[in-house]
């Protein structure tokens, strides 16, 4: 097991919490080398992102929950290397659509090669995706600074434009 400590102050100024308690929907802090942490469960959509990110996007999930009806199962992977793909490839399985968000500038960020694994190990551990794997994260050039609703609005967008997925 390896103790994961995360300075709150800096959580809170990242998430835009800062005077309010957080809550992380992980319980304590100890966590398994590798093991992604389940932030949310339900069966339409899941959601992998990385770090603070997940406070914003399970913000976006209750909004497309009660403005869209749909439900979300949201992920923190919260190791890059190593990581153990079977919970999120679970996941996958059970909405059949991929979602991953980061608060990150999109090119570049290692949510392409998140994704990427995901893909080439779904082609053998799965029959196919209900939608495309998308990753979403800061565009380059984007007129706003990276801020609390950044990512929220990006993913709400993304629903809006995209009726189907």
């Amino acid at each position: 097991m390896v103790l994961i400590r995360e300075f709150a102050t800096l959580l809170q100024r990242r998430a835009g919490l800062v005077g309010k308690r957080p809550s992380y929907g992980f319980g304590k802090h100890a966590v398994e080398l590798g093991q992604p942490a389940l932030g949310r469960t339900d069966r339409d959509v899941t959601f992998v992102t990385l770090g603070a990110v997940l406070c914003r996007t399970l913000e976006a999930a209750e909004e497309l929950e009660s403005k869209r009806d749909v439900s979300v199962e949201a992920w923190d992977a919260r190791f890059v290397n190593p990581l153990d793909y079977g919970p999120l490839l679970e996941s996958v399985r059970k909405t059949g659509r991929p979602l991953l968000a980061s608060d990150a500038c999109e090119r570049g960020s290692f949510l392409h090669t998140l994704a990427s694994h995901i893909s080439r190990i779904a082609i053998d551990a799965l029959d196919s995706f209900d939608a495309p794997l998308v990753v979403l994260g800061d565009a380059i050039g984007s007129p706003h600074p990276p801020g609390r609703f950044a990512v929220r609005d990006r993913i709400c967008l993304f629903f809006r434009g995209q009726g189907g997925y």
